[in-house]
Formats: C-alpha cells, structure tokens, sequence
C-alpha cells in the first residue's frame, strides 16, 4: 500500500524529525511504501501579487521606517536553512518526502492511504502556523477522495480545545472520514469525544515503536560525543534564568558536569553559526553516552526512556502539560515532572527493570492497532 503521511514540517526539532523517521520505518517494516507529506512555510508570492507585496514592503521600510524585510520569504528561507543545515542533512538521507507549496498540488489517486500524526499535528496554533490551516491537519485537500484515512497518535497539545467553532464544526466533519483514530495523550480520547463525538485510542508516540538498538544503529564514527564536558544532558527547548540555576542545582547536587545538546536557534542576537542545530546523530549520542538527563521536552523524556536513563523533566506550561503527565503516566514515572522552584534534595533512581515490560507492551500494542488499522 502506497501511504502519505501527514505530520508538522520538519526543521530543527529533533523529536519532530524523529518521530517522522521512525513511523516510516514501521509502516516500511509492514510492507508499505510510505512517503512523508512536507510543506515548504515560506514561498514566494505568486508573480502577479510581487509588485503589489514588494511595493508595500518598500514602501514600510524606506518611508515608515519600520523594520522588515523586503524579500522576506527569500530571507526567512535562507535563515532556516542555516539552521538546519544539519538535521536536514539527517532528512535527506534517511526519510523519503515529497515537498509541497500546498497541499492542492497533491493529485487524487497518487496514494492509497493518508496518515495524519504524530506529534502536535492537531494542536490548533501549530496546525495553522505551519501547515496554513487547521483543516489541513485533517486532509481536507482529500475530502472528497475515495481514501483510507487513519491519525495514529495525534496530539492535541493540551487537555484544553483551543478550537473556535467553526474550526470545531471543520474538523469534526473530517474527523468523520477516518476509518480509525488514535491519538497520543489519555486526554486526546476525552476531546475527541466531546467535540467530535467519537472514538479514539491512544497508542504511543512513532518514536517508541523502535528500540533502542534501532536508533544506535544510526550513529556512526563522525557523530561525536558531547560528553567530554559532562555527564549530564541538557537539553531545554525554552531557555530561562530559572531553568538555569535549577540545572546548576542539580549538578552540583549530582556531583556531575553538564553539557548542552542544542542550540539556541531561535535567539536572534547571537550570530547564524551559534544558530545552526548540531546533528541528528549527535543528539542521540548524547542519550547513549550520558548519565542523566535535564530536559522541558517531551521527546527528550521519550528518549530517556528509550535508552534507560535517569531524568527528570521541567513542566513546560507553554508547550503543552498533558503530553508530559500523559506519558509518565503510563510508565510510573511521574516523580519526574519537577517544577523550577521545587528541587528534591532526594531523588529516586528509576527501575527500569518494571519499565521496559510497559514499554515493551504498550509498544506492541500500538504496532497492532496501526497494523490492523490497514484491514
């Protein structure tokens, strides 16, 4: 079966790009051909529109004074691409994707089965920044197709609906056309209920349908390890002073050093090359090779898991804190879930001996539902 697959465009987060990869080695392994629908952000304005857009920008600049960009989707193209030199590098060689302006270019017949997920793929603010509207996180460019249409592990964000009406009205439409949905927190069922009127079930993030030994056997000689200058992993999606010092903390309380396995992409003080996001490989080197792990992110916790590590996870409001509960959840885990202004002065070593038999099983589970998904 030819499947497109449907999730947030991939840039310089690791967990994004991952979880992409790791659903197209699942439904490969099944004997599929799946193909990753990615969507370009920043285009040109078609050629008829540039002498009014340009002309207004122009004008904004020079006579405003306002500061902004004249060729501004050129600019933002090459700032991103600078960013992400390196985990595109990753995306070529490993993930098969068709690049698209908008989804209209994608023609009826060309796939026999759409996928919409993972990640916070139905999250409403990121649906509309990234894919140009909420609809299109529910395939309504194949509305009208005669096509199997499954979410596996759709993500919410939040136990909150950040849907307007007419938005809700949309997509409980589209939601209709699936022939299964699955989504990624326990609180995702609960709105899907509520606002849709049907059923869900949960299955875990793409990432978790591999093992460990299948993200080793993507590193190799040239991804170095950070950890010549520490033994603990930080890896913070939202820089802040609290953030700072509880990492300082919990080094000193720990007796081990740190090192930093991303960049600071979006800080637009420091110059590009501070920006450009280390690769894909030698951020999964980091949860081989390290001891602990200091993270705000979800997939940061997922990895942790994955390659059996201590950690412990700052809630990260902003971004979502039912993703965070929802997974720890799951695996006992949710002594983990610390604040910033509250650092035990005794934490626990997880036992990942009563772990990985959840893992395991929760995995296995979830790989039966995608797979009977396709009968």
């Amino acid at each position: 079966m030819k499947i497109g697959v449907l999730t947030l465009p991939l840039h310089t987060n690791y967990g994004g790009i991952l979880q992409a990869y790791a659903l197209q080695q699942v439904l490969k392994r099944m004997g599929h051909e799946a193909v990753l629908l990615d969507r370009r952000r920043f285009t040109e304005p078609v050629w008829y529109l540039r002498p009014l857009v340009y002309g207004k920008r122009i004008f904004c600049k020079f006579v405003l004074k306002k500061k902004l960009s004249v060729f501004y989707e050129r600019d933002k193209t090459r700032e991103i691409e600078n960013k992400q030199r390196n985990t595109l590098e990753f995306v070529r060689k490993h993930i098969d994707r068709q690049i698209f302006k908008n989804y209209k270019e994608i023609k009826e017949g060309t796939y026999d089965c759409l996928i919409a997920g993972s990640d916070q793929v139905w999250r409403q603010r990121y649906a509309i920044s990234m894919l140009g509207g909420v609809a299109h996180a529910y395939l309504d460019f194949a509305e009208s197709w005669n096509v199997r249409r499954i979410a596996y592990a759709a993500s919410f964000g939040t136990e909150d609906w950040e849907y307007d009406d007419a938005e809700t009205i949309r997509c409980k439409e589209l939601a209709k056309l699936f022939s299964m949905i699955s989504v990624r927190e326990e609180s995702g069922v609960e709105l899907c209920r509520q606002h849709f009127g049907l059923d869900a079930q949960v299955t875990v993030d793409p990432t978790l349908l591999l093992t460990e030994n299948d993200y080793t056997h993507l590193l190799d000689d040239k991804s170095q390890s950070m950890t010549k200058e520490g033994k603990i992993m930080v890896y913070m999606l939202d820089r802040t002073e609290e953030k700072e010092q509880f990492v300082n903390s919990m080094s000193k309380h720990l007796h081990l050093d740190t090192f930093i396995a991303n960049s600071d992409v979006d800080n637009r003080k420091l110059p590009q090359e501070k920006r450009v996001q280390p690769p894909v490989e030698e951020w999964l080197r980091g949860f081989k090779d390290a001891e602990y792990v200091i993270t705000d992110s979800f997939h940061a916790c997922v990895f942790s898991i994955i390659f059996k590590k201590q950690f412990v996870v700052l809630g990260n409001k902003e971004r979502g804190m039912s993703r965070f509960e929802s997974l720890l959840k799951r695996f006992g885990l949710e002594d983990r879930l610390m604040q910033t202004d509250n650092i035990p002065t005794d934490i626990p070593d997880i036992d990942y001996s009563t772990v990985e038999p959840k893992v395991e099983q929760l995995r296995q589970q979830s790989l039966d539902i995608l797979k009977n998904s396709f009968n």
